[in-house]
């Protein structure tokens, strides 16, 4: 059969000439080295999202599985192995339920990723994605839409970057003063020098920080702050637990600018060393908004769960503002190999922006927080994914030190007692996932 890109074929005649199964997306003819993915808008009801990409360079497909979580086997797993199978992959598209299906080309398999999203009861499930790079392909049909389920948590995350980066543009546009009685055709004069410090940024995070229950009946939130940076050079620590197990963060603010970021040497080691101490992970927490030509916040709705290299999330973290993440064993392997840093080393723009994340990803890449084991562990993965480097996170996900347990339990008068060797951190902040809705009173 002469398959002719752009052209449009019912169905029926496909299955007449190649076989293969009538019923599903994806079709594994026995008797022909191809296999036929169809896509429809019926999928839609399941969670699927079919389409190019805006660029029309690369094609998104869902795999098979309308209800519960979706596997890599059957269907799924012809693809993942097509080439290795010696099977070409030919898609058929079209926009409307009924009719025939538009030959949009050859593809081959260049990658999945997993998100969240609803089957037709409403249900949500993990969905499979695979990305396809064309061969011979008309860029004919619908752009994907690549908007997985999102948790309030992940929107929380994204709100409070956002609310970050407005707050240091009103900063900023203090130093814009127009003097009384100043002709329109005279441009502003810049005076003053407003500033908002780290410290005081990383307040007002904590803050937001503890308002999370507010808006998710499913946290409780615990805080405990001590002014002790001096010590430790941590600003933050951040714990996620079920109430047993929980995963840390030992972080350090900073806030770079267009040029550079500032790392002092010392406050490295005493970072890396508490978070190695208490088996957490040692982040630097980036406040980023100084280039006006970077005014882009991010859309919410991003594809998780990416293979190498993350074209998602890499295509854009060159121009956005807000919190990153960063790992401090990058930071500290590039310091390293600094000349003359012994006290305060200065790393380029182009440099640590390529070492960061989106503070958001490893929850919005995420398993809901109703189900408090899986969220743990897929959050844990999420780092794993973007910081290989903090080695063997198993160890990390532990039982959680008594200072936060006594947290828990509202012991303040304990944490009040403790030395700061034991906790040395600015601000203490416990999360814990009840996995139940909290009852109204």
């Amino acid at each position: 059969m002469d398959l002719q890109p752009g052209q449009f074929y019912q169905r029926a005649d496909l299955h007449a000439h190649f076989g293969g199964q009538r019923q599903g997306g994806i079709v594994t003819p026995k008797a022909h080295p191809v296999i036929l993915l169809f896509s429809s808008p019926k999928g839609e009801a399941y969670g699927y999202r079919d389409g190019w990409l805006k660029d029309r360079d690369l094609y998104l497909y869902s795999g098979e599985g309308t209800e519960g979580d979706m596997t890599l086997d059957r269907g799924n797993r012809a693809i993942l192995e097509h080439a290795s199978q010696g099977k070409r992959l030919l898609l058929f598209a079209r926009q409307k339920e009924r009719g025939p299906y538009l030959y949009v080309g050859e593809f081959s398999y260049a990658g999945h990723f997993w998100s969240w999203n609803t089957d037709a009861q409403g249900t949500l499930r993990k969905v499979l994605t695979f990305i396809l790079k064309p061969i011979s392909a008309v860029r004919e049909g619908p752009v994907a839409k690549i908007t997985p389920g999102r948790t309030q948590l992940c929107c929380d995350f994204i709100r409070i970057s956002i609310e970050t980066v407005q707050l240091l543009r009103r900063a900023e546009s203090l130093g814009e003063i127009t003097l009384p009685n100043t002709p329109p055709n005279i441009p502003p004069r810049r005076g003053g020098n407003f500033k908002i410090k780290e410290e005081t940024l990383t307040d007002l995070v904590v803050l937001q920080l503890g308002e999370l229950a507010l808006k998710n009946p499913r946290l409780r939130v615990f805080i405990h702050t001590r002014h002790l940076e001096h010590v430790t050079g941590v600003d933050i620590e951040l714990w996620f637990t079920d109430g047993r197990r929980g995963l840390g963060m030992a972080i350090q603010a900073k806030v770079p600018n267009e040029k550079k970021l500032v790392i002092n040497a010392k406050q490295l080691h005493i970072l890396i060393s508490h978070a190695q101490k208490h088996k957490m992970l040692p982040l630097y927490l980036l406040y980023y908004a100084n280039r006006p030509s970077f005014l882009f916040f991010r859309d919410p709705c991003y594809s998780c769960y990416l293979w190498e290299p993350y074209w998602w999330t890499s295509r854009y973290r060159k121009r956005q503002l807000g919190h990153w993440f960063a790992s401090a064993y990058q930071v500290r392997k590039i310091i390293a190999n600094l000349a003359n840093c012994s006290v305060n080393c200065s790393i380029d723009f182009d440099q640590w922006r390529q070492l960061v994340w989106p503070w958001e990803y490893p929850f919005c890449c995420s398993h809901p927080c109703h189900d408090p084991l899986r969220f743990l562990d897929e959050v844990k993965k999420a780092f794993m994914r973007i910081f290989p480097d903090v080695g063997d996170l198993n160890s990390i996900l532990s039982e959680l030190p008594t200072y936060a347990l006594n947290l828990l339990n509202g012991e303040i008068g304990r944490l009040n007692e403790l030395p700061e060797e034991i906790l040395p951190s600015r601000h203490l902040v416990v999360v814990q996932l009840t996995g139940e809705e909290k009852e109204e009173k």
